[in-house]
């Protein structure tokens, strides 16, 4: 299984040929260029190159640095005019520009937990999400018909927030979450005031949009949709508002089903941060997304680390000898187009959803602010000028493959059906070194579509562009000498690059197994009763089959986990119980397959044809024999038709003794049947606990207290008390917990102690 572990970058056309005249390459350092070194071709011809000096140059574009080298050969029987002509020949004065650099792949996230890495990780992964069952919803956006670019966007629901906003036909975020006014606007915004605030039922939107979505689909309603679907193709995250957006993860619980695509933000943040604060970002996102990039001059190769399917041990890494060719734009270039001729077709808001509100960022792209946009592209040419300075390599550097100074400045993310190359909806998210991951949820999928996600990050690279001048040959004694001026001038080049992509699709995990209640008829000796109940929960186990033909569709569920032991999957009640299953033995079972084709009943719970509606419960009378023992088992069956393991095997008899009628259960105990299980539930979406801000703070009185100096001091002092700095701290005290159920007022508690835990690695 390989993964990407880090992307070499290079001009198809680089410097191969002068670094070969100097005799050094990526592996060897710059040191190496006052080496001696073969010049040339010539018989006999040892020539020593040694540098004399060094000329920075901050006039004109960009700052400059010029080197002087001179080459000499002495013992020789040449003249002066042989030796011109040598290095004339031999001399290389024709340098391409040089973008050589390493860019930082990205992990899985899985990959990353199985190798165990310790070291900073770049991580990236996409999980495919299916939260809960919203019948109608899921069955009408199935058809062709409907483009996912119409389905309900969590973040276009949270902007849209205001009564006065929804029905406005000059807001983009109303016409979309309200499809154009065929919802009626004033209850769509009621029902998502009350979801934010838990106080919605499950889906209520998405039930009055799957009626609304039904009329059209029946010609009851004509809309419209092509504004919305224009403008979905490119969503855009502005800067200022990825930290609100990324606090928007939280809502996710409210969709069906979502995508949740996760990525590590680069912590080299020089150039994305002078673009962010010459409020530009979004101007050079928007030049990509609508100009051609330049073609056929970058291309790429791939380190990957390699592991055995199953096993961790031993990864091994190599490069992938295949190149790609890379998208690129010159940063000079869209800085001198757009600073100057800004036309609406340069930033092309009809195929473009920005996120936030109306903002100092997103009018700088409008009509209308000519000197503010001035004023920002003047600010940033003058930021940029520094970090070149900063960053740019010399010849020597360069010549020595010494790494491109790159950053990520935003990544892009495409959304594609499986096996096409056009995506339907692309996300293009701005780095920041202000946070560590960015986690963007797409709600707008269909349940059972595979999709692919690919990720490229568009990286900065300050680039060499190399010239030559001031050739000259001279004699000396028995030596002659050549001196040429070789100068580097940085080249801003924004690279493409990809570093992720997966598919999968979104389904259902398989159901829990059902609560099981015996209960007999009174003085009746040949019935007995169960009533079933879902279970909620989740759980990780191995499936056990029943019937022979069973494993495989749940092992196609299994590739949807792919942390998972390869024989275990995760069963969750996400979903409801359209049947469950009864089977029944005569004779004492040896294993779950014992029952194969002994099932005796489906229990629908579906009590009512006409409507989607069904129960959460169920029951069913067997007609049985007295004094006889049965064996049964049960299992669940959910609405997309997923089988949960068997339950544990009931061992039944309905006793006669001369009229007296009771029942005997026992819970039989077959070795291997199942392992032991822990089942848990998942209070995310209802509790959460975190210490307030100030018992966070590190106490400086505490720490003075300490004589702490520096964070190792915390070694050898056990575990002081030096966070909080409120009046009654909560460290290294115990509180009870206690959770009463309103239904039924059973009760538990859950005592937890408040620690500090000292990370000693990162300290």
């Amino acid at each position: 299984m390989p993964i990407n572990r880090k992307i070499t970058i290079t001009e198809r056309q680089n410097a191969a040929e002068i670094r070969s005249l100097f005799n050094v390459g990526p592996a060897i350092t710059a040191e190496s260029i006052s080496t001696n070194s073969t010049f040339g071709l010539a018989e006999n011809s040892t020539v020593i190159k040694k540098f004399i000096k060094t000329t920075t140059s901050d006039l004109g574009t960009l700052p400059t640095i010029t080197q002087t080298y001179e080459f000499s050969k002495t013992n020789s029987t040449d003249s002066l005019s042989d030796w011109s002509t040598f290095v004339s020949n031999n001399l290389v004065t024709n340098v391409p520009s040089d973008h050589f650099t390493n860019i930082e792949g990205f992990y899985d996230l899985n990959d990353a937990a199985n190798l165990s890495l310790t070291q900073q990780t770049y991580i990236a992964n996409v999980n495919y999400e299916y939260n809960f069952l919203i019948e109608a919803f899921e069955k009408t956006i199935q058809a062709p018909f409907f483009d996912e670019k119409i389905l309900p966007n969590m973040y276009a629901i949270m902007y849209a927030k205001t009564e006065e906003d929804i029905g406005s036909q000059t807001r983009i975020f109303n016409n979309i979450v309200t499809l154009n006014n065929t919802l009626n606007a004033t209850e769509t915004y009621s029902i998502q005031k009350k979801a934010l605030t838990n106080k919605s039922p499950q889906g209520e939107y998405h039930d009055l949009f799957a009626k609304t979505l039904k009329k059209i689909q029946n010609r009851r309603i004509i809309v419209n949709t092509k504004n919305i679907t224009n403008v979905m193709r490119n969503i855009v995250v502005p800067p200022e508002q990825l930290k609100a957006i990324n606090e928007m993860s939280a809502y996710k619980e409210l969709y069906p089903m979502y995508s949740e695509i996760n990525i590590t933000m680069d912590k080299f943040s020089g150039f994305s941060t002078l673009l962010r604060d010459s409020n530009l970002t979004l101007s050079l996102i928007n030049y990509v997304i609508n100009s051609p990039p330049q073609l056929g001059s970058f291309a790429y190769s791939e380190q990957v680390v390699e592991y055995a399917v199953g096993s961790v041990l031993n990864p091994t890494t190599k490069n992938n000898v295949s190149t790609k060719v890379l998208n690129t734009y010159n940063i000079y270039d869209w800085w001198q187009k757009t600073k100057d001729d800004f036309t609406p077709s340069e930033t092309n808001n009809d195929n473009t959803l920005i996120l936030g509100i109306d903002d100092e960022t997103k009018k700088i792209t409008e009509k209308g602010y000519e000197f503010a946009r001035a004023l920002s592209y003047l600010i940033f040419y003058g930021k940029l000028r520094k970090l070149a300075a900063l960053t740019q390599r010399n010849f020597d550097q360069t010549i020595s493959a010494e790494p491109a100074y790159s950053e990520a400045v935003f990544y892009k993310v495409t959304k594609h059906r499986t096996g096409s190359a056009i995506p339907i909806q692309t996300f293009w998210i701005p780095n920041s070194a202000e946070m560590d991951t960015f986690q963007f949820i797409d709600t707008q999928v269909k349940y059972n579509t595979s999709y692919d996600y690919k990720i490229s990050s568009f990286a900065i690279v300050i680039g060499s562009g190399i010239s030559t001048a001031n050739m000259g040959t001279s004699a000396a004694g028995s030596s002659f000498i050549a001196t040429l001026d070789y100068t580097t001038t940085p080249v801003v080049t924004l690279v493409e690059i990809p570093v992720y992509n997966v598919t999968n699709k979104i389904i259902d995990d398989p159901p829990l197994p059902p609560e099981i209640l015996v209960i007999p008829s009174k003085n009746i000796n040949n019935k007995i009763k169960f009533f079933f109940n879902n279970s909620t929960g989740e759980e990780v186990a191995p499936f056990y089959q029943i019937n022979s033909d069973e494993a495989a569709s749940n092992k196609v569920i299994n590739t949807m986990f792919t942390s998972l032991p390869n024989d275990k999957i995760r069963f969750k009640s996400d979903d409801i119980a359209s049947f469950f299953e009864v089977f029944r033995l005569n004779s004492k079972p040896t294993s779950y397959s014992s029952f194969e084709n002994s099932r005796i009943a489906n229990v629908a719970t579906d009590y009512n044809l006409n409507t989607p509606v069904k129960a959460s419960s169920a029951s069913f009378i067997d007609t049985i024999a007295p004094n006889t023992k049965y064996y049964y088992t049960f299992r669940t069956i959910d609405f997309h038709g997923h089988i949960s393991n068997p339950t544990d095997v009931y061992e039944i008899q309905m006793v006669d003794n001369d009229g007296a009628i009771y029942l005997q259960t026992n819970m039989l105990s077959i070795k291997d049947f199942k392992e032991n299980k822990i089942g848990k539930k998942v209070l995310k979406k209802l509790f959460y606990i975190k210490p307030e801000i100030l018992q966070t703070f590190v106490n400086e009185a505490m720490v003075e207290k300490y004589g702490m100096t520096k964070a190792d001091d915390i070694y050898g002092l056990g575990s002081p008390n030096i966070l909080g700095v409120a009046e009654m701290p909560v460290w290294n005290k115990s509180f009870k917990l206690r959770f009463i159920s309103k239904k039924t007022g059973k009760m538990f508690d859950l005592n937890l102690n408040l620690e500090v835990e000292i990370d000693k690695e990162n300290l």
